[in-house]
């Protein structure tokens, strides 16, 4: 059987922007080299690269991690010329880069005879494809090439991952209802996924809930739900704290430093006494944010799908519920970075949504300790249940 690949929009249409790049992957984290690159670079018949490459660190932690390159003192990656261009592409071409450099910041993932291909929103340009393009999620699907085949997932993933982006392309529901019925969904999901009938019972309870959408009972019921901000302000201190103690702020150097200092530089400022002053986000909320989403209605809508499509809900390591409460949790966090810069700047432009997206994910996604630390957040506050977490949405 033959591999299917299936690409959405947003990574058939990247292109990196190379020294345009307003916060490059060349910076501010460990950039590791395979054996074969690390020889190559030592060896190589450049005397520039020959010499920078002196600078590599060999630790032979595995083959794919045989070395890691120098940073200069702005934490770039000692290859990089002074126009942004990395030498190694400029020089000796595209296949001589590294495993690493090659990739990043596509990502795939096999699942049956199906391969996904993916990128990650902790590339600033990827960002924007995801939150701001009008095909990011119109796919197309080829042959690879390949008779390699990953294990296939039960048939109730792929029918519980459709009924989930229906929620989300629903003209009925907003984005913050749309999540609402996918924790419900994933809810559901995690009682039934050993029944022989899984698929068909999902089937099922997700047409009952796109049905109580379209007569307005499920946004009555969003927002019946409690109200518990004073709870969801102190998980919001303790995460500010978290990244001041221990987060990419505290190393200057690292990737998305600069660009997450003015966001929680704003966010810090509404903190005062360890109390978050509520009144101003509100009026930012209102005056500007809210206007803002109206006018790009597909922002949260497209992110959301992203993160389903990107994670592979609800066939990834964790559980339904555990993918569910770190969405929503992620969504809050950015919700309340935008209500800061909001309150801080009076206005909010499309460059803003996307510094605060990608310098988030560029913690989120390559930052252990930081999804470690939410887990144990989220553990402490008891909000990782979905009834809790669909509470963090509220406003």
């Amino acid at each position: 059987m033959q591999q299917t690949t299936l690409t959405p929009g947003f990574a058939a249409d990247f292109q990196c922007i190379g020294g345009d790049c307003e916060d490059h992957c060349c910076q501010g984290w460990t950039i590791a080299l395979d054996k074969a690159s690390c020889k190559r670079y030592k060896k190589c018949g450049d005397i520039e690269i020959r010499q920078l490459a002196e600078q590599i660190t060999i630790s032979k932690d595995s083959q794919q991690n045989w070395g890691k390159m120098g940073l200069n003192e702005q934490g770039n990656c000692l290859f990089m010329d002074h126009g942004g261009l990395c030498q190694i592409h400029s020089k000796l071409g595209h296949k001589a880069l590294s495993p690493t450099c090659q990739t990043y910041p596509r990502s795939t993932r096999v699942q049956g005879a199906l391969r996904f291909e993916s990128m990650t929103i902790s590339c600033p340009e990827v960002c924007r494809k995801v939150l701001f393009s009008a095909n990011a999620f119109q796919f197309s699907a080829s042959q690879s090439g390949s008779n390699v085949v990953g294990l296939a997932a039960p048939a109730w993933v792929e029918v519980a991952h459709n009924c989930a982006t229906a929620m989300l392309s629903e003209s009925s529901l907003n984005w913050r209802t749309a999540l609402y019925a996918i924790g419900l969904l994933a809810e559901f999901v995690e009682g039934i996924e050993k029944d022989p009938m899984a698929a068909l019972r999902i089937e099922h309870f997700a047409q009952a809930l796109l049905n109580k959408a379209r007569q307005g009972e499920l946004g009555c019921h969003f927002s019946q739900l409690p109200n518990t901000n004073n709870h969801h302000n102190r998980m919001l201190q303790a995460v500010v704290v978290w990244l001041q103690q221990n987060g990419p702020l505290s190393h200057k150097q690292s990737r998305g430093a600069s660009r997450r200092q003015q966001a929680m530089q704003a966010l810090e400022a509404l903190l005062q006494g360890g109390q978050l002053q509520i009144e101003p986000l509100q009026q930012a909320q209102q005056q500007v944010l809210d206007p803002y989403l109206d006018e790009q209605p597909q922002l949260m809508a497209q992110f959301l799908f992203y993160r389903l499509y990107h994670n592979g809900f609800p066939a990834a390591t964790d559980s339904p519920i555990a993918q569910f409460v770190d969405i929503a949790f992620d969504c809050f966090l950015l919700e309340h970075y935008l209500l800061a810069i909001s309150v801080q700047q009076g206005q909010l432009s499309d460059a803003d949504v996307v510094q605060v997206f990608q310098s988030y994910h560029s913690t989120r996604f390559h930052n252990k300790q930081f999804t470690k630390f939410l887990r144990e957040i989220l553990k402490e506050y008891r909000c990782n249940t979905v009834a809790a977490a669909v509470a963090l949405l509220k406003r």
